[in-house]
């Protein structure tokens, strides 16, 4: 499918360039039995299944898409984001906490 022929909200496979990476969050928590999303609480991290956990994190990357029909924004998770960037979460983690952020996109 090319990027000119996507609908808002539609989960879409393209082969495109990335023009762009945002510097935005890149870490977000995970229940480390379930791989779900958890939220924070009260100093707690709860899971809606397994209750309060000690986080695990995944990877998070947005960007700008092209493949030269048209320019989309997009978003990519966990594994898709690690291969993007060519490093496990946990090397990302420890190249952001000795060198800042704009280290993973060099």
């Amino acid at each position: 499918m090319d990027v000119s022929e996507l609908k808002e909200g539609a989960n879409a496979e393209v082969r495109a360039a990335i023009v762009q990476l945002f510097e935005t969050e890149q870490f977000y928590e995970i229940c480390p039995q379930c791989n779900v999303t958890v939220k924070e609480d009260k100093d707690e991290y709860k899971c809606i299944t397994h209750g309060v956990v000690n986080p695990a994190y995944a990877l998070r990357v947005s960007g700008i898409l092209d493949d030269g029909t048209a320019c989309v924004r997009c978003v990519a998770f966990k594994e898709t984001a690690e291969k993007i960037l060519g490093m496990d979460v946990n090397r990302a983690k420890d190249l952001v906490l000795r060198k800042g952020v704009p280290a993973l996109f060099a």
